[in-house]
């Protein structure tokens, strides 16, 4: 991250505010006593104005600022594209390009398309996105592709892990559910046939190869384990995460596949049971019951989580759930 954007990025929303409410930038950083501005902090202003104001409305102005041309050629190739679907898919496929804080995933069912976000990083875990940054994320997403549409796009929903700050259901009239197992924006079939107002077929055969060319170039290239965690996260909630079905959806030979990984040191194997690890102590502490998770982690059998669990932890799952609870209950004791 460029070490004055966090400045940047808390200038930009102090103006906002000035303009839109009766906010003091200045008396603001004197009574949370700021010297330095991070990341950190642009979080904390951004939390205080949306429990302050009752509204979402800063984070929305906030997304609207990316613009295609933001995107480099990436944003040129999403102009030409035929398709609403099609952006999306250009989207996911080459945001590499751009920026390497956070993966775009797209998964394609019968009723509906989704459009996930996860973090790169290794050290911090990949559902582990700063709040504020998932929901601007998403809605700049959304609000590129406005611009680009023939006709106004609302998605079904979107779903935050981020928790509710006050009671709303709808922002933007767009419905968003808090508290959620992922950070994600759900559109309908229908935007396969929603075409884009810029779409040039030869302006886009050009950027293509131009950006073909800068991923042979290996700029800013990812691994495939990047690629193949971010699917199986997305497809683990569709009960599907065989080498074949992510294979597929990479346009590689399940062997062809494995091969890359290896070359990378890693297997899909590990990346699978890595997900499913993490993700197991993210359910436990939610409080859902071990045959739901087993399920959810895609296990075929309730036992068949059990032994991965103990072979993890060196317990059963009940053992930890005792274990947290009774931290918590110390917790409250002090």
């Amino acid at each position: 991250m460029n070490a004055n954007f966090p400045l940047m990025l808390f200038n930009l929303t102090s103006n906002l505010l000035e303009s839109k409410y009766n906010f003091d930038k200045d008396k603001y950083i004197k009574e949370n006593n700021l010297n330095k501005i991070d990341i950190k902090e642009v979080n904390d202003l951004l939390d205080f104005c949306i429990q302050e104001y009752k509204s979402y409305e800063i984070l929305i102005e906030l997304s609207k600022q990316a613009k295609p041309k933001d995107l480099g050629v990436l944003g040129y190739l999403v102009l030409n594209s035929s398709s609403i679907a099609h952006s999306l898919k250009l989207l996911s496929t080459y945001y590499c390009l751009i920026g390497n804080s956070i993966k775009p995933t797209l998964l394609e069912t019968n009723e509906y398309y989704k459009l996930s976000i996860y973090s790169n990083s290794k050290e911090e875990g990949i559902l582990n996105i700063e709040h504020n940054k998932t929901f601007i994320h998403l809605f700049a997403f959304l609000h590129l592709l406005n611009n680009l549409s023939s006709k106004e796009i609302v998605p079904i929903y979107i779903n935050l892990m981020q928790n509710k700050l006050f009671n709303t259901k709808y922002i933007s009239n767009i419905k968003v559910n808090f508290s959620q197992d992922e950070n994600a924006i759900y559109f309908d079939k229908d935007i396969e046939n929603i075409n884009l107002i810029s779409s040039n077929k030869n302006e886009f055969e050009y950027y293509k190869k131009e950006v073909e060319r800068l991923l042979d170039l290996n700029l800013s290239k990812e691994s495939y384990e990047t690629k193949v965690s971010a699917l199986v996260f997305s497809y683990i909630m569709e009960l599907d995460i065989s080498l074949e079905n992510i294979s597929k959806k990479l346009d590689l030979h399940p062997r062809v596949l494995q091969k890359r990984l290896k070359k990378e040191n890693i297997s899909y194997s590990y990346i699978v049971e890595d997900i499913r690890k993490k993700l197991c102590l993210y359910y436990l502490k939610k409080g859902l019951d071990t045959t739901t998770i087993s399920i959810y982690l895609c296990y075929k059998e309730t036992n068949s989580f059990f032994r991965s669990f103990k072979k993890w932890f060196n317990q059963t799952p009940n053992q930890y759930k005792r274990e947290i609870e009774r931290s918590s209950n110390d917790c409250i004791k002090y």
